[in-house]
């Protein structure tokens, strides 16, 4: 009777053992992936965060990866700037100017000549009626 028990404690102890040293490198594994993920979107955005008054930038200095930091202080104050009088108003697009978009991905114009920009139906040639 002696022998059995001594028997299942080692078996229980070992398969503890077992998923202890299972857990443990379960979770090695996970930071490490998790460290190299970390490394490569470091080194992808090789652009600084734009801070401060250089991060209140327009669709001029906009490009894909640029990242910005804009904290209260930096925001001028509520109706001060020019910007709460100044409306909208129809400009030209430049020729051959298109928005920039990461590499694999494609703009094209899809409509042009609009004489209401705000208002825009599309109707899909698979819709039946």
């Amino acid at each position: 009777m002696m022998d059995s028990n001594k028997s299942i404690s080692y078996n229980t102890n070992k398969r503890l053992l077992i998923t202890a040293f299972s857990l443990l490198v379960a979770i090695v594994a996970g930071l490490t992936v998790f460290a190299q993920t970390r490394r490569a979107v470091s080194n992808s955005t090789d652009k600084a965060v734009l801070t401060g008054k250089n991060a209140l930038g327009d669709f001029s200095t906009d490009s894909p990866g640029v990242r910005r930091h804009i904290t209260v202080a930096d925001l001028p104050a509520p109706f001060d700037s020019p910007s709460a009088q100044n409306f909208a108003r129809p400009f030209p697009r430049p020729e051959g100017a298109m928005p920039q978009v990461p590499e694999g991905f494609k703009v094209e114009l899809f409509a042009g000549g609009l004489k209401n920009p705000r208002l825009l139906r599309v109707r899909s040639p698979h819709r039946a009626c």
